[in-house]
């Protein structure tokens, strides 16, 4: 049941969640003075053994991040993006994930398959070498990163809005999914320009996870300095309408295997 749950296919019938917060993010991220503004949009990496990265450039801004639906979530508090950096536009493929690391952990096996049942730790090692071959910073998301380009700019819940009909047009949940994996980027991306926020499969963040996340800072948080478990966000193909959220967090060991859990890769800016 735990299990289940964790995955959010309890409550997946629309229109039984709770309320929701409005967001009050900016349609648009409020650039800091020069901070990306003579870098490339929209980039795309080659990956030595096979594939490419592609990205999309984050520029820096404030948000609201949270929510009071969950008590791990709050509270809803204004948090800044100081820095710019390059989000990918799609969770990390079972194609990349094998060319980078020689193995493929997916129970759903399929090239242009997000790559699941990845431990944060091997994340981690996956940016790791993908930094050493390539000559760029690789890195995965903090949760603020994360919930930012999540958010893409919407005042709602979700990287669409607030209407939750329009889930099955930009995810992979619980209601439309036959509870396998998809091929990435084939939902409508959000905003920016990103597929996948919602659903397909849990992606790792680098941050430790706390049950009062808003306790941190509030320019650029990184989470706790220690921890037991790492954060997980976006949901999953079992995921529920509410799991799906942008503010929606889950708390997992680094080091065990969860079935649905996959990779999100940030690249920070040549300095």
């Amino acid at each position: 049941l735990s299990l289940l749950i964790g995955l959010g296919f309890i409550g997946t019938v629309m229109g039984l969640e709770p309320a929701i917060r409005a967001q009050t993010a900016p349609r648009k991220p409020v650039p800091s003075a020069g901070a990306s503004a003579k870098s490339e949009r929209r980039v795309t990496v080659p990956v030595k053994g096979g594939g490419t990265v592609e990205l999309v450039l984050i520029d820096p801004g404030s948000f609201s991040m949270g929510s009071t639906v969950k008590a791990d979530e709050g509270p809803v508090r204004t948090v800044t993006i100081t820095r710019g950096y390059y989000f990918a536009t799609t969770e990390v493929t079972q194609a990349l994930f094998r060319a980078v690391m020689g193995r493929n952990p997916s129970q759903y096996e399929g090239a242009d398959l997000p790559a699941e049942r990845v431990t944060w730790t091997e994340a981690n090692e996956l940016a790791r070498r993908l930094s050493a071959s390539t000559g760029r910073k690789f890195r995965l998301p903090t949760e603020a990163e994360w919930e930012y380009a999540c958010l893409g700019g919407s005042e709602g819940p979700y990287g669409f809005g607030s209407d939750a009909a329009k889930l099955v047009g930009h995810a992979w949940f619980g209601g439309n999914s036959r509870a396998v994996t998809h091929p990435v980027g084939s939902k409508t991306a959000n905003a920016w320009g990103i597929h996948d926020m919602h659903g397909n499969v849990w992606e790792w963040c680098s941050d430790w996870f706390s049950d009062q996340p808003g306790s941190g800072a509030l320019a650029d948080p990184t989470g706790p300095a220690t921890g037991t478990n790492k954060v997980l966000r976006g949901s999953s193909y079992g995921g529920a309408v509410g799991s799906c959220r942008c503010s929606n967090r889950l708390a997992f060991d680094p080091n065990e295997r969860f079935v649905a859990s996959g990779v999100r890769l940030v690249m920070e800016l040549s300095r």
